[in-house]
């Protein structure tokens, strides 16, 4: 199984997706904002990010981009509430490989892990 790290301010959602990935098999590490994530980043090697935008301390953004200098490999998923085209795109050219609205339904995230794992195993 995959390595996530799972990083969004709001305590309800960032539980919600640390189960749903745990229920799966998957090994979940998670934080509380930017500057944590890049510390277990860092230290954990994730095979998998998974992120928020509008936090404190570190946006996603800013995230992805520090992401991005050390591993431009590795998958990055924005779950975010900010529903505007422009933020999207953004993350996009930063290195955002998908983009989730709140709130996210468990099946797309799953579909998702099916088609980055293949199996739901680790790369």
């Amino acid at each position: 199984m995959a390595k996530i790290l799972v990083v969004d301010d709001s305590k309800l959602s960032r539980l919600m997706h640390v189960n749903t990935l745990r229920g799966l098999g998957h090994e979940v590490v998670d934080a509380s904002n930017g500057e944590a994530a890049f510390e277990l980043f860092q230290k954990c090697s994730p095979d998998l990010v998974v992120t928020d935008l509008l936090m404190p301390q570190m946006s996603g953004a800013e995230l992805i981009t520090r992401i991005r200098e050390h591993n431009p490999e590795i998958p990055v998923v924005v779950i975010s509430a900010d529903v505007q085209q422009a933020s999207k795109e953004h993350c996009r050219q930063i290195g955002a490989n998908a983009f989730f609205n709140k709130p996210l339904r468990a099946d797309d995230l799953v579909q998702y892990l099916d088609s980055l794992f293949c199996t739901g195993g680790a790369k």
